[in-house]
């Protein structure tokens, strides 16, 4: 537990009255530092001052505990503007000057930065605790460098509060004064700066610096001018002015907020005061004058023919903002009026807070967390939060998170509810938009109303709702339109049809009055359970109180349009069939998300499919030097010379050769007229090692990598994203020679493992559906084919071959909004490709290599069908895939060191009809070992 400080005894001037003897003055001090403690008892002041900087006599003097001064005087001449010094960074925690004089006038008394006992600055730095100024003495305070005072409390005739260099960097810090007796006076000059000021008696002069809250709980406070009523010598600020009792007058100088509070008091404010002279300063505040009277009421006139508000606090303090306007009630409010405020206007009604009456401008905003009993509102918006019994809306808006018991809209044009109305009745051209709770329905009364009512899916399930929520009236319908127009843009319906009249009176839209000028623009239907093979009945969405029918009676007696019938999913689409209002679904096919998928994931199989074996040929056609003795071409060179010309491979020892090859592919498919484009971004990484087989038995070699892809079909707003990991086996053989000819085969396998996260976005409605597909591939390629040296020393490589593609997709399913579920049975793909290419290798330089290829690939097998399950149909299809690819191909090498060499190649697709184009880029760094 922290020891309490050490607190002075007793030490009061009355009581030295009697002790003069025949000395002018008589004092009794009572001192403490951390190290020592002393009193100097009925002793005479002379000029000397006091020093309790003086460490050879008091001895810690960097901390007093306290210093108590009691003085008793008939006659000041001996001790007047006597300083007080104390030790440059001393902290005093309790200091107390009291003064009681018999006859003449309050001597000045001081406290500012001189040099002490040691030539040192004194008073410079401090940090006081409580400071206490009593009795009969003028005392200044002037402090240097950056001084703080907890408390002061001052009680003497006169306090000037000041820092020694106003000019400079001095400030002197105080978080509360207090002033208590008629009698005194505090002025506060340049860079002092005070947290709290309570005022409760006397005068105070504000010549500069600031005052964060000041209380004014009595007395008279003068902002800006001198005790003379000359103009100060600098502007001053109270940021918070709380009006409790007593006179404010300003004459230079800001008040940036002014509170009222609910003590039945008498207080006045002013603005814009004279100097002595008749001159006035400067204020740019918008309230001229506050007249606070004891019946509580409060007046608050605002400059410029700003018009007056006026208002009665029963508990609590309500703010306005000096700059803004703004008006904040923190309290209890009987009443606020705004009505004769001119311009614009904010009301803050505080959670906890409330107001019985409030009555507005036709320009306030009002944002309420608290309570507001009755609210009369002409104009600008609500913004409610809190709690509201009675809201008339003769103009503006609203904006309702909260609860309000009556709405009564006579003149307002939008409203937004997200919260809770009980009653709502409109008289006016309005909308409303409903995300919350309209509990006993609405009441259209004449007038023109649009009533937009959203809906959305139900988490973790299949089915959807409406996300506001309409009651029923008086009448048991949800919407009564007498004598007025109705338009609904846009409703939900959980069902294709209500076939009873207790199912209508449970799901349908109830409606009563005026059934002609109800109008339906847009209507949303459940498919959950739809079957393409039924008809429904539209006009039975919307019944009246006792379930019967009346869809046919709305939008002038034309009924429900059928052509405004929609899915929330847009897989299905209505027509007229079976007589007038009854329709049927079709399926739109071009909305199917699997088809997409399935076309995409093939597409992107595919290309990595050729990007990958040109790679893997690439780095395994000719990676060892075989040392085979030959005839020479024209320019002299063996099999083996041209061999060792057209790899980097030096060391015939090496039995290893092992790359990384980070790549880069995009391309587009073209999915259809209706679909749209499919376009593709991926990135990826294969790590691959070989290793030369004994007696020339080829070189075997493994592989593993992994692929990011980003896609998009922006027709059918379908995001695909996700990675795959695959890996295999390579084998290649250089089966004969012919002098300068090789004949070889290439063999490569893989598995891969895929997955793509699907979401696809509804058109004219915000929201998604999500799902994740999975998918195993599997494959193989075979080449066949020879490499013939030229006499430029070039290599010419036809080939020939296949390739085999096989995937399996696991089961599918997306849980649309409205309920329809599209799911797809696990499906497998096959696809057998013949392949032709042919390669041109060049060796500039002994470390510099390109090489060119063309080709085309066949598709001679495809095997690619799959099944829907949409909601209660079954849908069979065969995927459309191109079948004729082109293949272009470039390279440049680089040996590096005589065992390493890098690489960049560009590989480029093109398939019949311009179907798909893809273009990769990849770079090669490899290494023997």
């Amino acid at each position: 537990m922290q020891a309490q400080t050490p607190m002075p005894p007793e030490n009061n001037a009355n009581d030295l009255i009697n002790q003069f003897n025949s000395n002018n003055n008589v004092y009794t001090i009572y001192w403490r530092t951390i190290t020592k403690k002393g009193k100097f008892k009925k002793q005479f002041m002379d000029t000397r001052g006091w020093s309790a900087d003086n460490e050879n006599y008091y001895t810690g003097t960097h901390h007093y505990y306290y210093l108590s001064v009691a003085l008793a005087y008939k006659n000041s001449t001996n001790f007047n503007q006597l300083n007080w010094k104390f030790k440059q960074g001393a902290q005093v925690d309790y200091l107390k000057f009291d003064y009681k004089k018999t006859i003449e006038n309050a001597p000045w008394q001081n406290m500012k930065e001189e040099n002490g006992s040691y030539g040192a600055l004194t008073n410079r730095n401090l940090t006081i605790g409580t400071f206490d100024v009593k009795g009969d003495v003028k005392f200044e305070i002037k402090l240097g460098g950056k001084s703080t005072i907890d408390t002061l409390n001052n009680t003497a005739e006169r306090l000037n509060i000041k820092v020694n260099n106003e000019n400079g960097t001095d400030t002197l810090t105080i978080s509360t004064l207090n002033q208590t007796t008629a009698t005194s006076d505090a002025q506060i000059f340049k860079n002092v700066n005070i947290g709290t000021f309570n005022l409760q008696n006397g005068k105070s002069y504000q010549r500069g610096g600031s005052v964060g809250t000041l209380n004014l709980q009595g007395g008279e406070f003068h902002l800006g001018a001198k005790d003379d009523m000359s103009q100060a010598e600098h502007n001053g600020v109270v940021n918070n002015l709380v009006l409790q009792n007593g006179t404010f007058k300003q004459y230079k100088g800001e008040i940036n907020n002014i509170t009222l509070t609910s003590d039945k008091e008498t207080a006045s404010f002013t603005t814009n005061n004279s100097f002595q002279n008749q001159t006035q300063g400067t204020y740019d505040g918008l309230i001229s004058n506050v007249d606070k009277n004891n019946n509580g009421e409060n007046t608050v006139t605002f400059n410029n023919n700003g018009g007056t508000i006026t208002t009665t606090l029963t508990s609590g303090q309500l703010t306005i903002d000096n700059k803004k306007g703004d008006i904040t009630n923190n309290g209890a409010v009987s009443s606020l009026d705004v009505s004769k405020k001119q311009g614009s206007a904010v009301v803050n009604n505080s959670s906890g807070a409330s107001i019985d009456k409030l009555t507005s401008n036709n320009d306030l905003t009002i944002n309420n967390q608290g309570k507001i009993s009755d609210l009369d509102f002409s104009g600008g918006s609500v913004n409610n939060g809190g709690e509201i019994a009675k809201l008339d809306l003769k103009g503006g808006s609203l904006n309702n998170a909260g609860t309000i018991t009556t709405l009564n809209n006579t003149n307002g044009v939008a409203i937004n509810n997200q919260g809770t109305i009980t009653t709502f009745t409109n008289k006016n051209t309005a909308t409303i938009h409903n995300q919350g709770k309209i509990t006993k329905g609405i009441i259209n009364d004449g007038g023109t109303l649009t009533v937009v009512n959203d809906f959305r899916r139900i988490e973790g399930t299949k089915n959807f709702q409406t996300i506001g929520e309409i009651g029923k009236t008086t009448k048991g319908v949800h919407i009564e339109n007498n004598n007025g127009k109705l338009n609904i843009p846009i409703w939900y319906f959980n069902k294709e049809e209500y076939t009873t009249a207790e199912e209508r009176k449970n799901k349908a839209l109830l409606v009563d009055g005026d059934y002609a000028n109800i109008s339906l623009e847009n209507a949303f239907v459940s498919t959950h359970n739809l079957d393409v093979d039924e008809t429904y009945d539209a006009y039975s969405l919307i019944a009246d109180k006792n379930g019967n029918s009346v869809g046919d009676k709305i939008n002038n007696g034309q009924g429900i349009d059928v052509n405004k019938l929609y899915s929330v999913s847009g897989i299905y689409t209505f027509e007229n069939y079976g007589g007038k209002g009854r329709y049927r679904a079709i399926i739109n096919r071009d909305e199917l998300s699997g088809r997409t998928l399935a076309q995409s994931i093939i597409y992107s199989q595919r290309v990595r499919n050729v990007n990958l074996s040109r790679m893997l040929r690439e780095a395994t056609t000719q990676v060892f030097v075989s040392g085979k003795k030959s005839e020479v071409n024209a320019n002299g060179k063996s099999l083996s010379q041209l061999e060792r010309l057209h790899t980097n491979h030096r060391d015939e020892n090496s039995q290893n050769h092992s790359f990384v090859i980070p790549y880069y592919q995009n391309f587009r498919a073209n999915l259809g007229s209706e679909t749209g484009t499919l376009k593709s971004n991926s990135s990826g990484m294969l790590i691959a090692t070989q290793r030369q087989l004994p007696n020339d038995y080829g070189v075997l070699g493994i592989y593993t990598g992994f692929e990011n892809v980003d896609q998009k079909v922006n027709a059918q707003r379908l995001e695909i994203d996700g990675n795959s990991y695959y890996a295999g086996l390579t084998y290649k053989n250089s089966f004969y020679e012919d002098d300068l000819t090789t004949y070889f085969m290439n063999l490569t396998t893989k598995i891969d493992y895929i997955k793509r996260d699907v979401t696809k976005a509804y058109r004219g409605y915000i929201g998604s559906v999500s799902s994740t597909a999975k998918v195993f591939g599997y494959g193989a390629n075979a080449r066949v084919g020879l490499s013939h040296y030229l006499k430029n020393d070039a290599k010419i490589s036809p080939q020939i071959g296949f390739n085999y593609l096989g995937m399996h997709s696991k089961p599918f399913t997306l849980n649309h909004l409205g309920g329809t579920r599209e799911h797809y049975l696990a499906q497998n793909f096959n696809f057998i490709d013949a392949v032709a290419t042919v390669k041109y290798e060049t060796p500039w330089i002994n470390r510099f290599k390109t090489v060119v290829a063309l080709g085309t690939i066949i598709n001679v097998y495809k095997d690619a069908k799959g099944t829907l399950h949409l909601d209660s149909n079954v849908l069979n299809a065969e995927l459309d895939i191109a079948r004729l690819y082109g293949v272009v191909q470039g390279g440049i090498s680089y040996d590096l060191t005589k065992d390493s060499d890098i690489s960049l190649g560009y590989s480029g697709i093109f398939s019949s009809a311009n179907i798909i184009r893809s273009h990769a880029l990849m770079f090669r760094y490899a290494w023997w070992w």
